[in-house]
């Protein structure tokens, strides 16, 4: 299933579970509630899950908003959460809209929680598969992030070539890793 603009707001558990295989989801948004509290509002909920069930996950633009107006106790761990075994997510970010803060980090504790009123925390391309997550953070808009994303977006199909080849779903992604002789190896050393 692809997702074109997809928008949840003030929902008291995860605002997106996402149980579908191969799923992709190109432009989405939502506002966390406003008027919850840390007793209701639980530290793991997100404001978009792939759960692990989802083999593998495209998100692209995928924008969390807080805005705790009664209560200072609210504190979530991470706006996104990724739990499936493969995926990406390109240009995610939490912004703090007013309130009391509450956004530890962008996805999977990754990234950098909100701080400051009205600044976007950008993480502009995280990658997860069974073997190993990585996250290429930058500063939160500006020049260099629209060059990334611009650059990112010129060579997507190389990249998305080269991707299939390291993350088969037909395949146990871990092998992809090992040497010849069984030991180990980084996707830096392929």
């Amino acid at each position: 299933v692809t997702c074109y603009g997809l928008a949840v707001e003030h929902v008291y558990q995860d605002m997106v579970k996402w149980h579908g295989e191969y799923g992709q989801v190109l432009f989405y948004q939502s506002e966390l509630p406003y008027d919850v509290s840390g007793s209701v509002y639980r530290k793991d909920v997100a404001g978009y899950r792939v759960h692990s069930s989802a083999n593998h996950h495209v998100a692209k633009g995928v924008g969390v908003y807080s805005y705790f107006r009664d209560h200072k106790d609210v504190v979530v761990d991470s706006a996104v959460v990724h739990e499936a075994g493969t995926g990406f997510f390109e240009n995610t970010f939490t912004v703090w809209l007013n309130g009391y803060r509450g956004l530890d980090s962008v996805i999977n504790k990754e990234g950098e929680g909100t701080k400051e009123q009205g600044k976007p925390y950008v993480v502009p391309v995280y990658i997860a598969s069974h073997c190993r997550s990585s996250i290429i953070a930058g500063p939160a808009g500006g020049w260099l992030l629209t060059w990334m994303a611009s650059l990112w977006n010129f060579v997507w199909g190389k990249v998305s070539f080269v991707w299939n080849k390291l993350v088969s779903p037909s395949t146990d992604n871990c092998q992809q890793f090992k040497k010849e002789d069984g030991t180990a190896s980084s996707p830096q050393q392929l």
